[in-house]
């Protein structure tokens, strides 16, 4: 597990960062997170997430982004094995292309969903409740949303 900035410090060695907003930020760094989950039994950040009302958000990364919706800090992508880039490059090539619709409709999956309906959100209520890593990890396992195999 790493810091959620050593993690997007790595994804932008790989894509440039001005190509990649907030919102997708969160998107690709969940989808990420759930396939190390699911595939490698072990989270990637070890902040988690939480079931917002737009998305699965990162706590951590949300209030650095605050204000100016930048994301600027000091990351050592050095910090991360094989494996956990591995996740990020394959959720890269999967989803980096994905257009914001639809990569919302990917992150709003049974997880962010069952999360919401046990802190009693509804469809247009906020909602900062913590998303279960034990659940993220059943849900990418059965619907084949891991990209990697280790």
């Amino acid at each position: 597990m790493v810091a959620v900035f050593d993690a997007l410090g790595y994804m932008f060695m790989q894509q440039h960062r001005d190509e990649v907003s907030p919102f997708r930020m969160h998107a690709l760094l969940y989808l990420a997170h759930g396939d190390c989950l699911a595939a490698q039994e072990r989270p990637l950040v070890d902040s988690g997430f939480e079931a917002w009302l737009v998305a699965p958000i990162n706590r951590e990364l949300y209030e650095s982004q605050r204000g100016g919706g930048r994301w600027e800090h000091d990351a050592e992508p050095d910090h991360l094995d094989t494996a956990q880039k591995g996740a990020l490059v394959q959720v890269l090539d999967r989803y980096a292309r994905t257009p914001d619709g639809d990569l919302r409709r990917i992150v709003r999956d049974p997880v962010w969903a069952n999360t919401r309906d046990r802190a009693g959100a509804g469809p247009d209520d906020g909602c900062t409740a913590h998303m279960p890593d034990t659940e993220i990890a059943v849900y990418f396992r059965a619907a084949g949303q891991a990209v990697t195999a280790f």
